[in-house]
């Protein structure tokens, strides 16, 4: 007895350092001389899918331990993904990672993840058809940020779920996306790009819900939080554009107010009320296309009006909101331009759940400063050029 109990001793540990299976009766139940284990590894190296299948599926019915039902869930997940069951697959491995995420080998899930996702994305990407079915991808995608929200890829990832959802006319979770972006992964590229589309999705609003200021102060909060964190990045110039764009928006709002109120011939008739949104025009808006059509208005209502007045004004305006910016002014640690003295919270390889190091990131104010920014306007129309 004691000799049958040392072989099946020594049987079970040379299965458990070759295979790094842990010892459960289940494993060694046998069939024509040979066990679970064995079966499987024989039908994996003649690609007998559909039978490594089967051995899964029976093995997976008895098996007791943790350690051993994420090994066959991941055997089965793989079998999946030859048959081309490809979201089959995918959810198999996320049951394997929601399931048992601290006997899972998690990167390699996760990576496994993501070649389906990109498979099934790249059968999608440029098809405009109306009978186009993006939701599942979407859904991937989403899944594997969720699995992995510190990979160096999630900001990318979650990027492209908002352009999927863009194209599939989701325009409310392509918002939140966007928004998703911007909190969690602030000092990304890709949270510019998200800031450009917010910004956009705002002046989009505004051409159907005329007037609403609260549109145009967000489309001016996320560009002026765009300007102020990006020196460099493809869509700076973009975002020059379209803030010059809304500072024409503001110009034109002032002169057509100022225009109604000069109305003699109507009962709202209010010449004081029409220079006042002139001269504010003149003085903050100089720069705007409609600077001409408002100084021939402000001198037929003001016969005193005088070119100097206004620049006196702009000066005296420059000079207050250069000591207002420098007394709300942030100064950003070092380790907001410097990935080397971050702070790290998760040492890369501590943790299997985690594919990168875990970073405090929290460094840039989302509200630094308020919404009024200068900006270089013919740098912009020079870049545009």
């Amino acid at each position: 007895m004691k000799f049958i109990l040392s072989v099946f001793f020594l049987l079970s540990f040379s299965l458990i350092a070759e295979q790094e299976w842990v010892q459960e009766e289940a494993l060694f139940v046998k069939d024509d001389g040979k066990t679970f284990v064995v079966r499987i590894e024989e039908a994996q190296k003649e690609e007998d899918w559909d039978e490594v299948l089967d051995l899964c599926d029976e093995l997976l019915e008895n098996l007791k331990k943790a350690a051993n039902k994420v090994k066959v869930l991941t055997y089965k997940a793989d079998a999946l993904k030859e048959l081309d069951e490809v979201k089959e697959a995918f959810e198999t491995y996320q049951a394997a990672i929601d399931r048992y995420p601290m006997y899972l080998k998690y990167t390699d899930a996760v990576k496994k993840q993501l070649v389906i996702a990109d498979e099934e994305y790249a059968k999608i990407k440029g098809d405009d058809s109306i009978f186009t079915n993006r939701q599942p991808v979407i859904d991937m995608y989403k899944k594997i940020v969720n699995n992995a929200p510190f990979a160096v890829n999630a900001p990318a990832l979650l990027l492209r779920v908002a352009i999927i959802q863009k194209d599939d006319n989701q325009e409310a979770e392509a918002i939140q996306s966007y928004r998703t972006i911007v909190k969690r992964y602030r000092t990304t590229a890709e949270a510019g790009y998200a800031r450009i589309n917010l910004a956009q999705h705002y002046l989009n609003l505004l051409e159907k819900i005329e007037g609403d200021q609260a549109l145009i102060d967000g489309a001016k909060s996320e560009l002026t939080l765009f300007i102020q964190q990006f020196k460099t990045h493809p869509m700076l110039s973009e975002a020059k554009r379209r803030m010059k764009q809304i500072y024409n928006i503001e110009a034109e709002r002032l002169y057509l107010l100022a225009v109604f109120y000069n109305r003699d011939e109507t009962p709202h008739y209010r010449p004081e009320a029409a220079k006042r949104y002139l001269y504010k025009l003149m003085i903050e808006y100089g720069d705007s296309e409609f600077k001409d059509q408002a100084q021939v208005l402000l001198k037929e209502v003001d016969k005193d009006y005088q070119a100097s007045i206004v620049d006196k004004r702009e000066e005296i305006r420059q000079e207050q909101k250069v000591k207002a910016e420098q007394k709300i002014a942030v100064q950003l640690p070092p380790e907001a331009k410097d990935k080397t003295k971050r702070r790290v919270l998760i040492k890369q390889g501590d943790s299997e759940k985690f594919l990168l190091p875990v970073e405090d990131l929290d460094l840039t104010p989302l509200e630094n400063t308020g919404s009024d920014v200068e900006i270089n306007f013919e740098e912009a129309n020079d870049e545009k050029k």
